[in-house]
């Protein structure tokens, strides 16, 4: 481990038109930097552009391997970083300049194992969106804050391991953390056993990455695998959290079950006119499930449970409407 050093993993894949200025917008950082380039089998000429830069820059180091998903692509940078600190890019995001370095003043206190920043959104037209994870200023938070802020619908955190910049002590030790292969959410996979593990954990308050909003990205696709995604790691996330943060209120993860449902129905019914069956008798069992286990809890609080409540209702006349929409044979 070379002391200092922040190691920036970029997984590639069939990213040819984007990269460059990927690639740029890290070398630009005025910090001590390598760049780890992990090609996950690319079809289009993105091989080439990792090569020329990685012959004409000693920062970066190009890594090829078969196809296997973004997980396994992070989890081979992992494996031969140099760096005391690690942060990830996707190949078509760009990262604001003199981020990192804002971003690395922060561990100037030994006891800061963990920092974030906002992010920008911007479309293909290079237009901003929206701006996520934006504070008034500077904010200290606990592991547990931490994993609340990922839960609330608005908070600061996110299930991203991007706009991020971690020691890389967090993921070693006698149990190694690395990417789950072959699984959908696979940031909100690790993130609670990084953050249990961190003393303590600094958002600067500013946006620090430029995350770009493709037609051609994941959320445009279906989302049934999406949609078994986000109830697999609740349930997930309702066995480990007890365990991993004793003292955690189990309240955000009831809210973000509730509105994680009306989201994915409302995502579906933007991109197909009938949403999948399947889809559709997944989010009915989570609703019911979400019922039976907090609607009549003590420990939830009143507010949660009107907000079920309200959810709830909402869900169901998207369904009307749904019904009415394909009696009407599809007709606007």
């Amino acid at each position: 481990m070379k002391q200092g050093l922040l190691s920036v993993i970029i997984p590639v894949y069939n990213a040819e038109p984007y990269l460059t200025k990927c690639i740029d917008s890290v070398l630009s950082q005025d910090v001590p930097l390598e760049v780890l380039l992990i090609d996950d089998g690319s079809t289009d000429g993105s091989a080439n552009v990792c090569k020329r830069y990685a012959e004409r820059d000693t920062r970066i180091r190009y890594f090829r391997k078969e196809n296997g998903g973004v997980s396994s692509a992070r989890n081979v940078g992992l494996d031969n970083m140099l760096g005391e600190f690690v942060t990830f890019v996707d190949s078509d995001d760009q990262v604001i300049s003199g981020s990192y370095q804002t971003m690395l003043n922060e561990f100037a206190d030994s006891a800061t194992d963990l920092v974030c920043c906002g992010i920008v959104r911007q479309n293909e037209q290079g237009q901003i969106v929206d701006r996520y994870g934006i504070l008034p200023g500077r904010a200290a938070m606990t592991p547990i804050e931490a994993m609340g802020s990922c839960l609330a619908s608005d908070g600061p955190v996110g299930f991203t391991v991007y706009a991020k910049i971690f020691r890389t002590s967090l993921f070693s030790g006698t149990t190694p953390i690395r990417f789950p292969e072959g699984r959908l959410m696979e940031e909100a996979y690790i993130l609670p056993h990084v953050f249990v593990r961190c003393r303590n954990i600094v958002h600067i308050g500013e946006a620090g990455y430029v995350y770009a909003l493709r037609s051609d990205s994941y959320t445009t696709k279906p989302l049934s695998e999406e949609c078994y995604a986000i109830y697999d790691t609740a349930e997930r996330y309702e066995a480990e959290l007890p365990s991993l943060f004793p003292r955690f209120d189990m309240r955000f993860l009831f809210r973000w079950r509730v509105e994680s449902c009306t989201n994915i129905y409302r995502t579906a019914l933007k991109q197909q006119n009938v949403i999948d069956p399947k889809v559709f008798e997944r989010i009915r069992r989570e609703f019911s499930r979400i019922f039976r286990k907090g609607l009549f809890a003590s420990s939830i609080s009143l507010r949660t449970k009107l907000l079920m409540v309200d959810t709830v209702s909402r869900f169901f006349l998207l369904r009307q409407n749904t019904k009415q929409h394909v009696r009407r044979g599809g007709a606007r």
